[in-house]
């Protein structure tokens, strides 16, 4: 009784007690009647992404987080509302949260950090290759797939370099406040990686799937799935190697990671997080020439265990030739159309989307998977000066400054970011090269 008692209102006011325990049962009514409704996947959609981005709002970093590898956990809802594109569902309300966290905040370090950005070499690179994609429209075959990707350059790629470059940027000599917006980021990109990679091992196991095929779940196919695990191993990792996270806790987070990774089959993500994880291990961690070699051997022997523990089917995937898989055998076909275009990269390029006319097929998103051979056929020589220059100024800036854990955890995110987009996905489908080019920019000041 004496429990109970504590619940009930000992004078005219309600306890606190009263009151929570009246909201919380309210809650649960609303949500009951919230699934009779005919809208209720709809409802239920806008309320959790409403919640989550009030949750969220409080710190630009983990905004940033979600946007980079956590959008895919809402997948269920965007099956629910039958949306056509369930990778940007939900991207512009997160994006709109975080530039309202930016002009909202009020502070003079806000000013200027922006002001700080507007004479930063690697926003001026980027907006220099935003414009002559733009420039681009005016001769595309493909003006349809050519203002979707001026469009997701505008409004995806730039605003996430803009968004990191200030929520990376520094002002207290404390360690502790200057590595905090950092360390938020990647603690989310590691949080939010590990959850993907538990619900699609959920996913994968109750659907039975046969041991050969490739693993993809929530709206990912097995590259993107590789991608967002090989990008929440390398925050990992680089928490480690700044002392912000302790080694049994890394292991329980990228275990799944692991095994997510190696079940996909992707040979770019693998092979790319191999040969970042043998440069950083050679090239940044202190040590011996001996200790040097010992890691070396052991990040060999791992990559060897992690081959004989795939299932049979996909680890044929690694040894066989890559044209005899069907992906294999169309990623050389769109090498070979790319190396007859090469012409169209000494001038001023085909237009803006016009990969797609050289393959015949019309007015659709059709790319040379590798960005590139797409940016120089496209938008010939202007364009690659100004990819080469931006890629260089942001990979510049990071080796400078080779001495700071959290540095290095970026630009080795950045290059991760940049092979993959040699491989997979076009320029509307590699916002993480800005978003680390961004971090990178902020960091740096």
């Amino acid at each position: 009784m004496d429990g109970i008692s504590r619940l009930l209102p000992a004078s005219d006011l309600p306890s606190r007690q009263v009151v929570s325990l009246g909201l919380i049962l309210l809650l649960a009514c609303d949500a009951a009647l919230l699934t009779l409704l005919p809208e209720a996947a709809f409802v239920a959609s806008i309320v959790l992404a409403a919640v989550a981005g009030l949750l969220l709002s409080v710190r630009l970093a983990w905004l940033l987080a979600v946007m980079a590898v956590g959008l895919p956990l809402l997948d269920p809802f965007v099956v629910a509302l039958d949306l056509a594109t369930p990778a940007f569902a939900f991207f512009r309300f997160f994006l709109l949260l975080a530039v309202a966290r930016i002009l909202l905040s009020g502070s003079a370090g806000t000013g200027r950090r922006a002001a700080l950005l507007l004479t930063d070499g690697i926003l001026w690179w980027a907006l220099a290759l935003g414009l002559v994609v733009w420039a681009g429209l005016l001769e595309s075959p493909s003006p349809a797939y050519g203002r979707a990707k001026v469009l997701a350059y505008f409004a995806t790629s730039l605003p996430l370099l803009v968004g990191g470059a200030i929520a990376g940027t520094r002002w207290s000599d404390e360690p502790s406040s200057r590595d905090r917006p950092v360390v938020s980021f990647l603690s989310a990109v590691l949080v939010l990686s590990a959850l993907v990679a538990i619900v699609s091992l959920l996913t994968h196991a109750s659907r039975a799937a046969p041991s050969g095929q490739r693993l993809s779940a929530l709206g990912l196919n097995p590259i993107w799935l590789a991608r967002n695990m090989g990008l929440g191993i390398l925050a990992g990792i680089g928490l480690l190697g700044a002392g912000k996270i302790r080694p049994a806790a890394l292991v329980i987070l990228i275990v799944p990671l692991g095994i997510v990774m190696v079940l996909s089959g992707s040979r770019g993500p693998l092979i790319g997080l191999a040969l970042v994880l043998t440069c950083w291990t050679v090239f940044v961690l202190p040590g011996s020439r001996g200790a040097r070699l010992l890691r070396l051997a052991a990040a060999a022997s791992l990559a060897l265990l992690a081959l004989l523990l795939m299932p049979e089917q996909i680890r044929e995937r690694f040894l066989n030739p890559v044209r005899i898989d069907a992906s294999g055998a169309v990623r050389l076909r769109l090498l070979e159309i790319a190396r007859e275009a090469v012409p169209h990269a000494a001038g001023w390029g085909t237009g803006t989307g016009g990969f797609s006319d050289l393959m015949k097929m019309g007015d659709n998103r059709l790319y040379p998977h590798n960005l590139i051979a797409e940016v120089g056929i496209e938008n010939g020589l202007p364009g690659l000066v100004c990819l080469a220059g931006f890629l260089l100024a942001a990979l510049g800036r990071g080796m400078r400054r080779a001495g700071d854990p959290m540095m290095i955890a970026l630009l080795f995110s950045l290059l991760f970011a940049v092979w993959n987009a040699q491989f997979s996905g076009d320029l509307m489908a590699n916002e993480w090269v800005w978003l680390f080019a961004g971090w990178i920019a902020g960091r740096s000041r």
